[in-house]
């Protein structure tokens, strides 16, 4: 979660600087970016797990990084604001994959008795992860542009996607989890 969703949100919050001051864009194409990728978002939550139990859970977390991974190259490269619209509608995905299927995962691999402390350890874990990535951004942004910003963030969800790649324990997770 921290080398695709949380590297991801975070870089996501340099977002509408990098529209507007990097790349020019008109102010008010940050609502429209945030509805290009809330809209997808109704439409895939609801049917999540079944999506995820049709196409597998290894396969479906590889299908969501690949995904985030193209569109943070996007991001990363290109100065044209369709372009970097057209990237953003896949978002819908990733929340399916965090949402649904992260939780799932721990609630299959954690005991119940424990899965309180697991989940408020997950979140603590989350938001320190996510205090170190916003700090190291900040200083890409402050130092260089938001292209840098989502080219560090390309680079370590690439890195997620090849720990995804490589998993064991992704595999476990039967039809029957989600």
């Amino acid at each position: 979660m921290i080398l695709s969703f949380v590297t991801f949100e975070t870089a996501k919050t340099f977002f509408g600087n990098h529209l507007v001051i990097g790349l020019g864009a008109a102010e008010n194409i940050v609502s429209i970016m945030t509805l290009i990728m809330v809209i997808p978002e109704f439409i895939l939550l609801p049917l999540g797990a079944t999506l995820i139990r049709k196409v597998g859970f290894k396969r479906w977390y590889i299908l969501s990084m690949t995904l985030l991974l193209v569109r943070t190259i996007v991001y990363a490269f290109t100065p044209n604001i369709v372009v970097f619209g057209i990237a953003t509608i896949v978002h819908g995905v990733n929340p399916v994959t965090h949402v649904i299927g992260n939780i799932n995962f721990i609630r299959k691999v954690v005991e119940p008795k424990v899965l309180g402390l697991a989940f408020t350890i997950m979140a603590s874990i989350l938001a320190f992860s996510r205090a170190i990535i916003t700090f190291a951004y900040g200083m890409l942004y402050e130092r260089f542009d938001g292209f840098a910003v989502f080219r560090l963030a390309a680079f370590l969800i690439f890195c997620g996607l090849l720990w995804v790649l490589k998993s064991k324990s992704l595999a476990e997770m039967g039809p029957h989890d989600v």
